[in-house]
């Protein structure tokens, strides 16, 4: 097992509590897990080694109980976001994976290249065919809060099925080689690039996506509509699974829908938490 993180069925586009762009006032309450970092003008969790750094304007978008679920999602390996529909599961998302990158943005700005082992460069995003459009537009919409020097450096493709055979290795091999930044051998690093990659479930379910070298993983995996794993049967749940990455996160409003062994499925995908299937049935299905 390579632990990972989850993806979230959000979809809404409705995320944020504000433009981000009035500059009166701190963008962290006081009771908010961020704290500001003077140097570089973001926002961290100050005890987090490789916290994710937030914009002052991105964080002021923030709802309360947004502040929250991206502190969340940064101190897990692998989870599961699970807010109901309308609280901004993809807006979450997105900030949290946009920051992660970041703050390498900023370590290798710095001179900082211990920040590089086990970083994240690279985000896997699978979701149904219809929530794409959600996701880029929120890509963008966040997107505009960080520095343009960061932002070009941030590269986005879709991958679904209208893509030609040949080119979706291409796209594969893009996002696999912006993670191999984490160590090339020599300890040279070069100003870091970032890869984000959109695809579906339909794709996934046939082994497409599954790295040509044992060597290589994502950074972070994100199942959005997590229920989709419900069944640890299935081909798509195998093909997801066998999927190797730093971080996994599950996004789901409605992660149990007919039996607890759903939730069992969706969590151990995450994060080992619940272990063996068959003890966990005979403990609380029984």
């Amino acid at each position: 097992f390579k632990p990972a993180l989850a993806a979230d069925e959000s979809g809404d586009s409705e995320g944020s509590a504000s433009s981000g762009d009035e500059n009166d006032g701190p963008a962290a309450p006081a009771d908010s897990p961020w704290d500001h970092d003077p140097k570089h003008d973001c926002y961290r969790i100050s005890w987090m080694k490789d916290s994710p750094s937030i914009p002052p304007k991105l964080l002021k978008s923030f709802y309360p109980h947004q502040h929250d679920g991206v502190a969340f999602l940064a101190r897990q390996k692998g989870c599961i976001l699970a807010d109901d529909m309308g609280l901004g599961k993809t807006y979450q998302t997105v900030s949290f994976i946009l920051s992660t990158f970041y703050s390498l943005h900023l370590a290798y700005a710095s001179g900082d290249t211990s920040a590089y082992k086990d970083g994240c460069f690279s985000s896997l995003l699978i979701m149904p065919t219809t929530l794409i459009d959600t996701w880029r537009k929120e890509m963008a919409r966040v997107k505009k809060y960080f520095p343009v020097d960061f932002q070009v450096m941030v590269g986005l493709e879709v991958l679904d099925g209208d893509v030609p055979t040949e080119k979706r290795k291409e796209m594969l091999e893009r996002c696999l080689r912006c993670q191999r930044q984490t160590d090339d051998g020599e300890g040279d690093f070069g100003d870091p690039t970032f890869h984000i990659l959109l695809t579906t479930y339909g794709l996934t379910g046939r082994g497409t996506l599954l790295p040509p070298r044992s060597s290589d993983e994502f950074g972070i995996i994100v199942l959005d509509e997590g229920h989709k794993i419900k069944n640890p049967k299935t081909a798509l749940y195998k093909h997801v699974n066998a999927l190797p990455s730093l971080r996994r996160i599950v996004l789901t409003g409605t992660l149990i829908q007919h039996t607890l062994m759903e939730l069992h499925s969706g969590v151990s995908w995450a994060t080992p938490l619940l272990g063996d299937e068959k003890a966990f049935k005979i403990c609380y299905q029984t």
